[in-house]
Parts: C-alpha cells; sequence; structure tokens
C-alpha cells in the first residue's frame, strides 16, 4: 500500500476519474476515509483537480434515474459550482487523442476520453479505481485500492 499523501506530493495536476468521485459523494464506506483525505488535500494545497464533463455524464445517471435531486445537486455544485475542480470539455483534438489512446491501450471509448483529457490538461497523476488503466503510460495512474 502506498500513502496518499506521498503519492500526491509531486502532483501539481490531478484529473479525478469518476468512480472516485462517486464514492465520496455517495459515501461509500469502503472508500470514503481515503476520498476525505484526497478532497482535502485538494482543498488545502494548490493541488489542482480535473474531470471531464464526461464524468458529469458519468455520475448524473443513477441519481437521475432514483430521482434524487439531492445527489444532482450535490454533483453539480462539486463539477460546476465549486473552485477545486476544473471541467474539461471534450475537443475535437481530445477526441482524437482518445481514438489514439484506444487503438493502443484498448481501452473502452469512455475510459479512453477521460485519459485524453487528463493529458490535454498535462495532469501528473489520474485518480481512480479501474486496474484497466494501469496500462497509461502517459501520466502516472494511481488506484484507489492501491493507497492507504
Amino acid at each position: 500500500m502506498k500513502l496518499i499523501e506521498a503519492e500526491l506530493i509531486n502532483v501539481q495536476r490531478l484529473y479525478v476519474d469518476s468512480a472516485p468521485l462517486i464514492y465520496y459523494v455517495e459515501e461509500n464506506l469502503a472508500y470514503l476515509e481515503k476520498m476525505r483525505k484526497i478532497v482535502g488535500i485538494i482543498d488545502t494545497t494548490d493541488l489542482l483537480a480535473y474531470s471531464s464533463v464526461l464524468t458529469l455524464t458519468e455520475v448524473l445517471v443513477m441519481p437521475l434515474r432514483l430521482g434524487d435531486r439531492r445527489l444532482v445537486q450535490a454533483y453539480q455544485e462539486i463539477l460546476l459550482a465549486g473552485d477545486d475542480y476544473e471541467i474539461v470539455a471534450v475537443t475535437p483534438e481530445i477526441a482524437a487523442t482518445a481514438a489514439d489512446i484506444r487503438a493502443r491501450y484498448g481501452l473502452g471509448t469512455p475510459d479512453s476520453l477521460h485519459v485524453a483529457c487528463a493529458v490535454a490538461t498535462q495532469c501528473d497523476a489520474m485518480l481512480t479505481n479501474d486496474s484497466d488503466m494501469k496500462r497509461i503510460e502517459e501520466l502516472s495512474i494511481l488506484l484507489l485500492d492501491d493507497l492507504e
């Protein structure tokens, strides 16, 4: 296991995948303490957090399906109204990079778009819990399951 603080010490720009955000907002007990620590670091340091408009799509599906307006609002506040995240739009250049990533690593389109957004914003690391992402060489991949 790797210490969260040690893994983030040299990270200036962190891309946050959808799953860690879901764990935090929906208070998944298996990951909540780790995510609180990471969010605390984002809130209290110069670390810049990024995510994609794709993240907004992914995190809102279940709350909308369940009619949970509170969760919809919580996600929108974090991703759209807060100061801690910059949302990255998918441009034609990012889409082309995603296609290249998909071709080289065999990832699905959503994961390839996430990685391409992280690359486009010059992120040092990507926080995820998707072990398939470990194949990515363009940036450091931080798996929540590997952090303590």
